[in-house]
């Protein structure tokens, strides 16, 4: 599978160590996820779920 993330600077590449949903977000969504869960499967998510340096596929 071909997997294409493009990250704008000042965003982190969240991927749910769960349910391996991948996705940009601001630092203002990072805090939120941290709080609340991944936006897929609610599973708890620790700061090693985000990249701020996105990897070409």
């Amino acid at each position: 599978m071909l997997r294409v993330v493009v990250a704008v600077p000042g965003q982190f590449v969240f991927d749910c160590p769960e349910c391996s949903v991948e996705v940009c977000v601001d630092a203002g969504i990072r805090e939120r996820i941290l709080d609340d869960g991944c936006v897929l499967c609610a599973s708890s998510v620790e700061t090693d779920a985000f990249d701020p340096h996105p990897r070409k596929s």
